[in-house]
């Protein structure tokens, strides 16, 4: 199984639903492009810590994505009918897990960081 295939496959298992077919397999393939350039030509973008990097991300993007499809509305009311929705606390948890899986895979990634110090 690709890495494609792989992030692609856990996003969907994730989200429990698969509505928005084209949003999630976009938001997959950036992320996946994004890892792959990223990666070291030693490193193997099927290892597990890479690939839940990869599905971290773009459950990330995706909930982003979704969190500002609708130009950030939450509530609305009509009436005696009142609607909300609080996606923060999923989006903050989202980033928690992101920020988690990419910090186990970072040995598997180029070293883009530069220092400059004064000596």
């Amino acid at each position: 199984m690709t890495l494609d295939e792989k992030v692609l496959d856990f996003v969907t298992k994730m989200l429990q639903s698969y509505e928005d077919e084209e949003s999630v397999e976009k938001c997959c393939n950036m992320v996946v492009e994004e890892i792959r350039a990223k990666l070291r030509r030693d490193s193997d973008e099927t290892n597990p810590a890479v690939v839940m990097a990869a599905v971290a991300m773009a459950y990330q993007l995706y909930l982003v994505f979704k969190n500002t499809e609708n130009g950030g509305v939450t509530s609305f009311k009509a009436g005696d009918v009142s609607v909300e929705e609080n996606s923060d606390v999923l989006l903050e948890a989202a980033n928690d897990f992101a920020a988690q899986k990419i910090a186990d895979a970072a040995r598997y990634f180029k070293d883009s960081a530069f220092v400059f110090k004064v000596i």
